[in-house]
C-alpha cells in the first residue's frame, strides 16, 4: 500500500511542481512590482503585466493539471493498458483504488494550500496588511472550528469518487466517441442526483424544511452533519464504482 502510494505520488508530482513553481515565481514578481503603480515606466509596466498574466495562467494550469491527473489516475492508469498490468500484481482492488484516491487528495490539498498561502502573501503586500496578523486570524478560526479542514478534505474526496464512478460507467458501457462530452453529462447528472439525495436526507434529518432554514449553519453541529452526509455519499459512490469494476468490467 505504502509503496503503491509513493509510486502514485512520484508519477504525478512533476507536473504539480512545474505549475506551482511557475505560480510562485510569477506571484513573487507581482508582489515585488508594487512600485510600478507609483512610477511611470513602460518596461516595468510590461513586466508587471507579464507576471500577472503568468500568475493567472499558472493558476488555471494548476486546475487543468489537477483535472488531468485525476483522469489519468482513474482512466489511463486504471482502465487502460497500465491498469491491466496493475491488476496483475498481487494487490487487492481496494488497495489500488485507495492508493490512487489518497495520492490525488494529498496532491490537490497541498497544491491548493500552497496557492492560497502565496496569494495571501501578495494580498498582504498590496493591502498593507501584516502577514502574521492575517495568519493569526486564520489560525484562530481553524482552532475554533478545526472541522472546516475535515469538511474540505471530504469535499475533495466526494469529487474524486464522482470522477471514479463516471469513468467506470464510461468503460462499463464501452463509450469511445465523445467521451469528454458524455462524461461531463454523466458528472452533471450524478451531481443533480447527489443534490436531490442530500436534500431528501436533510428533510428527513430535520423535522421540517423551515427548521433546516432556521438552523445555525455556522454551528459545529451543522458542520458535523455536512461532514457525515458527504462522507456517506463518498462511500456510496466508492462502493458503486467498486461493484461495477468487479462485476461488470471483470478486470480482476
Amino acid at each position: 500500500m505504502i509503496k503503491l502510494l509513493k509510486w502514485e505520488l512520484s508519477r504525478n508530482l512533476s507536473a504539480y511542481l512545474i505549475v506551482c513553481a511557475l505560480y510562485c515565481i510569477s506571484m513573487f514578481l507581482a508582489a515585488n512590482l508594487k512600485f510600478v503603480f507609483e512610477v511611470e515606466s513602460a518596461f516595468w509596466a510590461i513586466i508587471a503585466i507579464i507576471s500577472i498574466t503568468a500568475s493567472v495562467g499558472s493558476f488555471m494550469g494548476l486546475i487543468i493539471v489537477q483535472f488531468l491527473t485525476i483522469i489519468n489516475s482513474f482512466g489511463k492508469y486504471l482502465f487502460g493498458e497500465f491498469g491491466h498490468l496493475l491488476f496483475c500484481l498481487p494487490l487487492k482492488l481496494d488497495t489500488i483504488l485507495i492508493a490512487k484516491i489518497l495520492s490525488n487528495v494529498i496532491l490537490i490539498a497541498l497544491s491548493s494550500l500552497l496557492v492560497i498561502f502565496v496569494f495571501l502573501q501578495v494580498v498582504s503586500v498590496y493591502g498593507d496588511i501584516e502577514a502574521l496578523s492575517m495568519y493569526r486570524v486564520i489560525l484562530e478560526i481553524l482552532t475554533r472550528k478545526p472541522l472546516i479542514i475535515v469538511f474540505i478534505i471530504v469535499g475533495i474526496l466526494e469529487a474524486l469518487m464522482m470522477f471514479l464512478l463516471v469513468l467506470t460507467l464510461l468503460n462499463v458501457w464501452h463509450i469511445q466517441n465523445f467521451r469528454f462530452i458524455i462524461g461531463f453529462c454523466f458528472y452533471m447528472g450524478l451531481y443533480i442526483v447527489i443534490s436531490i439525495f442530500s436534500a431528501v436526507i436533510s428533510v428527513m434529518f430535520f423535522s421540517n424544511f423551515q427548521e433546516m432554514l432556521d438552523y445555525d449553519i455556522r454551528g459545529t453541529g451543522f458542520l458535523i452533519y455536512q461532514i457525515l452526509l458527504v462522507s456517506l455519499i463518498s462511500v456510496l459512490l466508492y462502493l458503486s464504482a467498486r461493484f461495477l469494476i468487479i462485476r461488470k468490467l471483470e478486470l480482476i
